[in-house]
């Protein structure tokens, strides 16, 4: 295990994130996540292995320390899940119902590093393409219909389970409603029989579905029998790893960072089947328009956004711009060069990194607020830490800026969690 360097374990003024410390005797790993609300309480939760959770009052973060980790990847795959069983103790504890927003769109975690300890302050952010288009609707006769003449679809109980996915901000209670609405809508177009059990009644269903309209198209990867690759993975795979906990090897927790892809990706295909077979049945037709672009586009947009930008930050946190506007000449906003650099959740992302020795910050070293400025010195993008982040003690701060570029989607697909 690596030793904190002796001006960290002994260094009266020690870093802090609102007047929360983040460091201890322990490993010099660590992160600060950000809270949905700020807690009315203050808490440190002790874990195993020496990790520390903490909650501040009016503080919108919770800070965990003691991970063991190698490095920033590593420390946020512990990191979250350390908070959120921290988190779950103080409710069972009565002490304080709390959420972690999305880890991914701003945190902060450090670990030491080759005789430096190194601080990264990550933010991202995400610009949406949106094309706007107008259709006219002719009947056979050639007359133009009014908007208000389409078809008025039968209610059927389904459409409160989809509509219930589209409102919350939890991926995995949107998997959750999105997979009752498509049994829901099974069930009224094949019947479960009485004592016919649930899996063999869903793989029947499924069987009428492939015969009547095939599931290739709702299918991740082709299969020589797209019924059972359907079951498999709808049935056995997600859906009993979503809703049942009886195998905690099994079962995806709520948060769980490492499973968002494959729900997200699971629950964008049933959702399209879900909504194909509800037009079948009754012409109910949610909006399924939207733009798509590559990965491949989404990384060359994001890298024309950002080539030649600079980083800068201020230890003001305040959300508000200050009088006169952001500029690179104010004394208040310290500016650096930044550098290409690699988001690990993949190419669809163009990032940006400036690295400074904290002794060379000027003023108390701390940072409450994160910029970007374009090339021409625009500003283009602002993240308010809502806090103050004290450097003390820290060797090397990076500040870490992420993009991606999508296509505006008429189906929910951005949560918090």
């Amino acid at each position: 295990m690596r030793c904190l360097p002796a001006r960290l374990q002994y260094c009266p003024h020690v870093a802090d994130f609102e007047g929360i410390r983040l460091t201890g005797e322990g490993r010099a790993f660590g992160c600060v996540l950000m809270l949905r609300a700020s807690p009315v309480i203050s808490r440190v939760v002790n874990l195993p292995q020496g990790a520390e959770v903490e909650v501040r009052s009016g503080v919108p973060a919770v800070v965990v320390r003691g991970v063991s980790a190698t490095g920033h990847e590593s420390v946020m795959v512990q990191g979250p899940e350390l908070a959120n069983r921290a988190l779950d103790l103080l409710a069972m504890g009565g002490v304080a119902t709390l959420a972690l927003a999305d880890v991914w769109s701003c945190h902060v975690a450090w670990w030491p590093a080759s005789e430096a300890t190194v601080v990264r302050i990550w933010s991202s952010a995400a610009l949406t393409m949106k094309v706007q288009a107008a259709a006219v609707v002719r009947g056979p006769d050639g007359a133009v219909r009014s908007a208000g003449t389409g078809i008025n679809p039968e209610w059927h109980a389904s459409m409160r389970y989809l509509r219930m996915s589209e409102i919350t901000d939890d991926l995995f209670d949107a998997f959750r409603n999105v997979y009752l609405a498509l049994e829901s809508l099974l069930n009224r177009l094949q019947p479960r029989t009485p004592g016919e059990r649930e899996g063999p009644w869903l793989r029947r269903a499924l069987t009428w579905v492939h015969e009547t309209a095939g599931l290739e198209t709702y299918l991740a990867a082709p299969a020589d029998d797209p019924v059972q690759a359907t079951y498999d993975e709808l049935w056995t795979e997600v859906r009993n790893s979503v809703f049942h906990a009886k195998d905690p090897l099994r079962s995806f927790l709520p948060q769980d960072l490492a499973r968002r892809a494959q729900v997200a990706d699971a629950k964008d295909r049933y959702v399209r089947l879900y909504l194909d077979l509800a037009y079948r049945e009754s012409g109910s037709r949610f909006p399924a328009g939207g733009v798509r672009i590559s990965s491949y586009a989404a990384r060359v947009a994001g890298d024309a956004m950002t080539s030649g930008c600079q980083i800068a930050f201020q230890a003001d946190p305040s959300r508000e711009d200050p009088p006169g506007g952001l500029s690179l000449d104010r004394l208040d906003i310290t500016v650096l060069p930044a550098d290409p650099a690699l988001d690990p959740r993949g190419d669809s992302f163009s990032a940006l990194i400036a690295r400074t020795p904290v002794r060379d910050i000027p003023g108390s070293g701390v940072v409450g607020r994160v910029f970007m400025f374009t090339a021409d010195g625009q500003p283009a993008f602002a993240r308010s830490l809502d806090g103050r982040l004290d450097l003390a003690g820290f060797d090397v701060c990076e500040l870490f800026l992420t993009f991606s570029v999508t296509g505006h989607q008429a189906r929910k697909t951005l949560y918090a969690t």
